[in-house]
C-alpha cells in the first residue's frame, strides 16, 4: 500500500494541473439513468483542493463534478468535510466504481491520519453527491452518465 505521504503528494501534484478544457466549463448537470444532478464543476486549483469542504448540506439533486485532464488513478480525502458523501467514479460516461456513505472525519483527526478513497482503475470524472444517493436512485457500475449544459 502506498504511503500516505505519496498519496498527499499525488493530490497536490494533481492540484497543480490545468483541470478543464474550455468546452467542459459549460457542464451544469450530470444525468445518470433518469436522475439529473445540478453540479458545480471543479474548475480551478482552489476548487479541486476545497471540493465540498465546509458545505453543511446538499439537496438530493446537487453535487460536485471533478473533471481531470486525463484518465489516471486519483484519490480523494474528506478533509474539512461536514457531511457524508457518495462518490461516483467515471471513465468517460461509464460508472466504473462507487464509494458509498463516505463519512466526514472527526474534527480532531490529523491530516496524516485521514483515509484516502480511490478505486484501482483510471478515471477522468468523479461525481460527489449526498450519501444515500447511490442507493436511493439505484446507481450501479455500468450505468451511463450524460454531461449536460
Amino acid at each position: 500500500m502506498p504511503s500516505k505521504w505519496l498519496i498527499y503528494s499525488l493530490f497536490f501534484l494533481l492540484a497543480g494541473c490545468s483541470l478543464l478544457n474550455p468546452d467542459l466549463k459549460t457542464i451544469s448537470k450530470v444525468k445518470i439513468g433518469s436522475t439529473e444532478v445540478k453540479v458545480r464543476v471543479s474548475s480551478t486549483v482552489q476548487d479541486l483542493q476545497r471540493g465540498l469542504a465546509g458545505v453543511t448540506s446538499l439537496a438530493w439533486d446537487q453535487g460536485m463534478l471533478f473533471v481531470f485532464p486525463k484518465k489516471d488513478y486519483y484519490s480523494f480525502w474528506m478533509k474539512g468535510m461536514l457531511i457524508p458523501l457518495d462518490i461516483i467514479w467515471l471513465d468517460g460516461q461509464q460508472v466504473i466504481g462507487l464509494s458509498e456513505n463516505v463519512q466526514p472525519p472527526d474534527s480532531q483527526t490529523p491530516d496524516s491520519d485521514l483515509p484516502a478513497y480511490r478505486i484501482f482503475k483510471p478515471v477522468d470524472y468523479v461525481l460527489e453527491v449526498p450519501a444515500g444517493f447511490v442507493a436511493k436512485y439505484g446507481v450501479k457500475v455500468g450505468d451511463q452518465a450524460e454531461y449536460l449544459k
